[in-house]
């Protein structure tokens, strides 16, 4: 009975202790299968959000899209009038790495948007999540199968109100597979698209941030090089109309022009650009043109002139605004007007 007294209760102890072991081993367990399983949500949530380039190059160069233009909101619904399908086109930075794109009428070589439309690209260079136009003030961002145009856009590292223009629907992506086709157009009627935007703009600042602060040498010695090719374009530009101005034509030119501003009210009026910004104007009759910040145009004094804003497809400077100048009462005169009005 003694050893078997204390054959049990030796039992009983190691019983005890393997028993208490695995309950502190499933606790430490579980303790650690929930750490990771909030370390891989986080991750997984995190690498969820992509940048444009990424998000553009899945689809692939090619990838065809419906244009809506005209977007309204009613309710909780968007609508949109459907116009000619469209392809984009990667273009590429002095290093050979996408930057920006363009959109071409499917099968045509009729641009619709390109890095001429105001020189378009990307606010930031590693991890953009805008592909803008600082000139039009507009930018592009796309997002699970749709390509918003945002109006309005003074700075594109720091959206304030969402002011949709075009929504480019994907039909037909050239690679994976996307949302595209009807449940892209599904997605343009009702998705809270306002609110899409801004979470998309405000995660990717984050890891923009991120980005920024651990840009190596060949990042920042890269991104030196397209600023460096940009300022000797503009010189380049510069240096062009100098000389096309030091030329005998342009002498001629200059000759004719002085010869109208000394003759005073003979039939002609200045408009001078005092903004910032380029100031698209347009005739009575329907002729549009701009004005570079600071610089000046004539007109006869039989032409009317006003502000000139995009049509409704954003694609066209040809819609007539605020009359600028009367050209009868402007004769001989020199106005002054800018692009914030």
């Amino acid at each position: 009975m003694a050893i078997a007294e204390v054959f049990t209760k030796n039992a009983f102890r190691s019983y005890s202790f393997v028993v208490k072991s695995i309950k502190l081993t499933t606790m430490k367990s579980n303790t650690l299968i929930k750490l990771i399983i909030i370390l891989c949500s986080f991750q997984f949530g995190y690498s969820q959000v992509k940048n444009q380039h990424t998000l553009l190059q899945e689809i692939g160069d090619g990838s065809v899209f419906k244009e809506y233009y005209g977007i309204t909101k009613e309710g909780d619904s968007y609508s949109g009038q459907a116009n000619a399908d469209v392809d984009i086109k990667f273009v590429n930075n002095i290093h050979n790495k996408l930057s920006a794109f363009e959109l071409n009428k499917e099968g045509k070589k009729e641009v619709l948007i390109n890095c001429g439309f105001g020189f378009l690209k990307p606010n930031h260079y590693t991890e953009p999540s805008l592909i803008y136009s600082k000139t039009h003030r507009l930018a592009y961002v796309y997002i699970d199968g749709l390509l918003y145009t945002l109006k309005n856009v003074s700075d594109a590292n720091n959206v304030a109100k969402i002011e949709l223009g075009n929504i480019y629907v994907l039909m037909k992506p050239m690679k994976g597979d996307h949302i595209s086709g009807k449940a892209a157009i599904k997605q343009l009627k009702k998705g809270d698209h306002d609110a899409i935007i801004k979470k998309y703009l405000s995660d990717m600042k984050v890891v923009q941030d991120a980005a920024t602060k651990s840009f190596s040498p060949e990042i920042l010695a890269e991104i030196d090089a397209i600023e460096n090719k940009n300022s000797a374009d503009k010189k380049a530009i510069k240096d062009a109309n100098d000389a096309y101005w030091q030329s005998a034509e342009g002498q001629r030119v200059l000759a004719a022009n002085k010869a109208k501003e000394g003759a005073g009210n003979d039939g002609w009026f200045t408009i001078k650009n005092t903004g910032n910004e380029r100031l698209y104007v347009i005739t009575g009759s329907g002729t549009s043109s701009h004005i570079a910040p600071g610089g000046t145009n004539k007109w006869q004094c039989n032409t009317d002139i006003y502000y000139c804003y995009l049509d409704s497809k954003n694609t066209t400077y040809n819609v007539k605004g605020a009359l600028i100048a009367n050209g009868k009462q402007a004769c001989g005169k020199t106005i002054e007007a800018s692009a914030s009005k």
